[in-house]
């Protein structure tokens, strides 16, 4: 009976630190995938695939809260335009990036917004900031961008969304050819 409640409570240590293994495992796992790196990480753009992906060093990029006509293989109209309008904001510069609360997309990519200079804290980023002094507020001002959001990435959506209806309003790029834009979003 002794030997048997001992037998049984080594058991439920064993089971409870094979579970509590598990839970540090797929915890810490969760965690590095969703929480964020330091705040603005000061970078320099090596290359734009097209505007709302680039890269810097040999990681890739992709812009949160935009999506910009294709360039390549499945080209859009205006996907060069986008391209172009990118490189001269953000190729060979250095640029700040902040992390989303993703900090991956599906394909491997890393998540950010972009900001061209640096806004130090987070209490510093307001509309104007945004619209003037970032890639995202820029390409949808001149309507080579839309809007395009996963949560829980959106932490910038309502700014991002007006500049987009004042671009449509205006039509501007995109909005100047379709009321739907020109592009098909990934």
């Amino acid at each position: 009976m002794k030997n048997d409640k001992i037998k049984n409570k080594t058991l439920l240590r064993r089971l409870l630190l094979a579970f509590l293994i598990l839970v540090l495992y797929f915890g810490v796992d969760y965690y590095n995938k969703t929480v964020a790196a330091p705040t603005f990480e000061k970078v320099k753009v090596t290359k734009v695939v097209d505007g709302d992906t680039f890269y810097v060093g040999p990681d890739k990029v992709r812009v949160i809260g935009i999506n910009t006509p294709e360039f390549g293989e499945e080209k859009e109209e205006l996907g060069e335009e986008a391209k172009i309008r990118a490189e001269e904001l953000i190729l060979n510069k250095t640029v700040y990036l902040k992390t989303g609360k993703e900090l991956e997309d599906k394909y491997g990519r890393n998540l950010r917004y972009v900001f061209l200079v640096n806004p130090k804290k987070e209490k510093n980023v307001d509309e104007k900031m945004i619209r003037e002094n970032t890639l995202e507020g820029i390409l949808l001002k001149e309507g080579l961008a839309r809007c395009y959001f996963f949560k829980p990435n959106n932490d910038y959506e309502e700014t991002f969304r007006k500049i987009e209806k004042e671009a449509r309003e205006n039509k501007e790029g995109m909005w100047k050819i379709s009321t739907e834009g020109t592009t098909r979003g990934n």
